[in-house]
């Protein structure tokens, strides 16, 4: 209890900014927590068959290069998220999202707080997502050849 009066005398004015903890805000707040700007939403699509440090597709190198030079990166990929993570390919920095298992609001919410958006997906998943892309359009840089 005093380290509980402690922490919210310190943070009061913070605090009154939080919205309330609701689904629909889940990803604001986790957006609102990241203090280091730019964010690059990258729709991945599938991921390569092999993941190992030693094998990396041009898509994985320029996501690596995005972390490098200073972004904020969230990929979005079809199939297991979970498996982006087996080979190590992939900075610890990144957020593995399932794209398969989001709502298009929430892709949405993603869109709209990210500073750069790159899609380098099939054409089956630019279909699915292609409304919400529209909407962000000077955002988009799409990237070619990559699967």
């Amino acid at each position: 209890m005093v380290n509980h009066k402690k922490f919210t005398d310190r943070w009061r004015v913070a605090l009154r900014a939080h919205r309330a903890e609701r689904a629909e805000n889940i990803v604001r707040a986790r957006i609102a927590a990241q203090s280091r700007p730019p964010k690059c939403l990258y729709f991945l699509g599938e991921l390569p068959d092999e993941l190992s440090s030693q094998y990396m597709d041009s898509r994985l190198q320029h996501i690596r290069t995005l972390v490098r030079d200073g972004y904020l990166v969230t990929c979005l990929v079809t199939g297991d998220a979970g498996r982006a993570y087996a080979g190590g390919s992939f900075p610890i920095e990144v957020e593995i999202r399932a794209l398969d298992s989001m709502g298009i609001e929430e892709v949405s919410q993603y869109c709209e707080s990210s500073d750069l958006i790159v899609v380098a997906t099939s054409h089956e998943t630019n279909l699915r997502i292609g409304r919400t892309l529209d909407e962000y359009s000077a955002k988009v840089t799409r990237v070619h050849g990559a699967q």
